[in-house]
């Protein structure tokens, strides 16, 4: 677990990192403490807008409660979890996964990889 401000922190840049590889559009879902599991799609530049959206709707706020982001056509998905860390499934890496678990390497962020539904560490992938 992070502490609030650097989770917030890593969630903005795996958002701009889904940017800066021109990913468009995205999958969303809230978990079932903030939403109903109901995905919609969204284009990446909006999930921010997205999540202020719900907090106003819920009376809530993020962090504290999942928030799911899919990036279809490259299956990968984050999880921006309640419990203030980040969890990446994929099947193959590309360069945002080299990028975010590179970084998260880098600066010892404990956080859940999942690689072809097999949870694994970032130790163990061999990129």
């Amino acid at each position: 677990m992070m502490e609030e401000d650097e989770f917030l922190a890593e969630c903005r840049l795996i958002v701009d990192v889904l940017l800066t590889h021109e990913v468009n559009e995205v999958e969303m879902f809230f978990g079932t403490s903030w939403g109903d599991w109901q995905p919609f799609s969204t284009v990446a530049a909006k999930i921010w807008d997205n999540i202020r959206m719900q907090e106003t709707t819920s009376g809530s706020s993020f962090p504290g409660h999942d928030v799911y982001i899919t990036v279809l056509d490259r299956n990968i998905e984050f999880v921006f979890c309640h419990e203030c860390d980040v969890h990446i499934e994929f099947d193959e890496a590309d360069d945002i996964v080299r990028e975010t678990v590179s970084r998260w390497r880098k600066h010892d962020m404990v956080h859940c990889v999942k690689r072809d539904k097999v949870e694994v560490t970032v130790d163990d992938l061999s990129f």
